[in-house]
């Protein structure tokens, strides 16, 4: 069984623009998705991690700075997909570069792995979360 990854993502992203966002916030949520079908067990950790990291986004990038954009992006070439959340908020501390800083970047780090997959963390101009994993 598979997954539409651009009707899944979209639906996830506007459902936690919802209800993660404070209401004074100015912050557009943009989904750019392939349409790309993954097995479930590669659709779910990828629900998660965009779940988690739209969360981080909201509560970290956004708390001072009520104006910006998210990004969520998934493309699929060949053999491997990327997946990207990116956000025009505050910068990062240093150490999410380095590794887990907390129990939403364990998470993270788990699921990526649960994709056999890597992780790469930009901190600033924009913040960007990249995963690619094999398809």
């Amino acid at each position: 069984s598979t997954v539409d990854m651009k009707i899944y993502l979209e639906q996830l992203v506007r459902y936690f623009g919802e209800v993660s966002l404070p209401r004074d916030a100015e912050v557009t949520i943009v989904t750019s998705v392939d349409a790309t079908a993954l097995p479930v067990d590669k659709a779910i950790p990828c629900g998660l991690v965009v779940g988690e990291l739209l969360m981080n986004a909201c509560k970290h990038g956004f708390s001072d700075t009520k104006k910006g954009t998210i990004t969520v992006s998934l493309r699929s070439a060949k053999a491997e997909a990327t997946l990207s959340v990116s956000n025009d908020g505050a910068p990062l501390r240093e150490e999410y570069a380095t590794g887990a800083t907390g129990l939403g970047m364990t998470i993270v780090e788990a699921l990526v792995r649960q994709l056999d997959g890597t992780l790469r963390v930009r901190t600033a101009n924009p913040v960007v979360f990249e995963i690619r994993f094999p398809l």
